[in-house]
């Protein structure tokens, strides 16, 4: 292969046989450049301004004023200044029956923007009555917001049922409580309609046996709800389950705040009121035959509001259809006058008060 220089081979050609440039109609531009540009900005605009003097300014103005203003951007948002407010849409007004039907048919609202977090819990008196259709507890710190008296435990676990499913945010007016048992978790939960704050205690499918037998055990003791035990308003299953810590939880029982774990108030100077306190919560729980089956101290609280003893957490519990019999054996001795010697012997209630007792006495005796 060999390099081709074209230009040496042009000039080896004679002028008189080279071939005339073809003809073309195209003419280059040239370019010309331009004065200023047509947009003005900011700066230049001002130092412009600056540079000339009032009665230039003045005349430009005039001549300014004169032309016809540039056709607006279609479709172009202008964003208001820093300061400025923007201009809100006008609602349609609504007709006095209009508002009114609106108004009675959403029983669901939410009536306050303070957190769930910062609401403080209602009185076990005031949950008493909404439980029982009694009085308003007039100490209860969100009075106001229940209204000139209590609504039916019907219409609250409706209307619960009916928020859960539709206040899903993270504003919501539920919030776990970050306690965990065996079965169940504890949240915070407040109807945003009537202001009621308590606990409800959620489910998960597997385990709402155990749900339905806590509330179950609840209604056999109403005597003693808002005294030793929490207040409780009943269950519901939920439209929507809530998750939380890899929980499915579908069904939720509503109960009162019972109190601080017993551990953050008993001390060696308080414990024996502590015991006592506990002694008469149990006893009273005995009397109507039901066994607690798990009274530890995770499940014993203190309300000081009230400065009572607390028990919680009744779904292993048992109702007794009797009180235990002692166990009658046919071998048993007698004595020198042939009565036949009764020895009490330790029943299930006696072994779980003796048991609780002696958590309680060695949890004041560490504080």
């Amino acid at each position: 292969t060999w390099a081709v220089e074209y230009i040496d081979i042009l000039k080896k050609i004679p002028e008189t046989e080279r071939k005339a440039a073809r003809s073309s109609p195209y003419n280059a531009s040239r370019w010309k450049g331009f004065k200023r540009s047509p947009i003005k900005t900011r700066s230049r605009i001002l130092a412009a301004t600056c540079n000339k003097s009032i009665d230039d300014q003045a005349r430009e103005k005039s001549d300014e004023d004169d032309d016809t203003p540039p056709t607006p951007t279609p479709n172009r948002t202008t964003r208001p200044r820093i300061g400025q407010e923007k201009a809100k849409p006008e609602k349609p007004r609504r007709t006095s029956r209009q508002s009114k039907s609106n108004t009675t048919g959403q029983e669901v609202k939410e009536v306050s923007t303070t957190r769930i977090k910062d609401r403080p819990y209602c009185t076990q008196k005031c949950l008493l009555g909404l439980a029982t259709g009694g009085a308003l507890d007039e100490q209860c710190p969100n009075l106001r917001d229940h209204g000139k008296r209590h609504i039916k435990k019907s219409t609250f676990l409706r209307l619960i049922r009916i928020q859960l499913a539709r206040d899903r945010s993270n504003k919501a007016d539920c919030k776990p409580l970050y306690v965990k048992g065996a079965r169940g978790a504890l949240f915070k939960i407040r109807l945003s309609s009537h202001g009621y704050t308590l606990v409800a205690k959620g489910m998960e499918e597997d385990d709402i046996e155990h749900l339905i037998n806590e509330n179950k055990v609840y209604s056999h003791l109403r005597s003693l709800q808002g005294k030793y035990i929490p207040v409780c308003l009943g269950t519901s299953n939920l439209e929507l389950p809530y998750y939380y810590d890899c929980g499915v939880y579908v069904s939720m029982l509503f109960l009162s705040w019972a109190g601080q774990p017993l551990y953050q108030y008993i001390n060696p100077r308080n414990k024996d009121d502590v015991i006592e306190s506990a002694t008469s919560a149990l006893k009273a729980l005995y009397k109507l035959r039901v066994l607690h089956k798990d009274a530890k101290p995770h499940n014993m609280l203190w309300d000081e509001n009230r400065d009572k003893f607390m028990l919680v957490d009744l779904e292993r519990a048992e109702i007794r259809t009797r009180m235990p019999l002692g166990i009658i054996t046919a071998n048993r001795k007698r004595n020198r006058q042939g009565d036949i010697k009764t020895t009490a012997k330790e029943d299930d209630f006696d072994r779980e008060m003796r048991t609780a007792i002696s958590c309680i006495r060695a949890m004041g005796s560490l504080s």
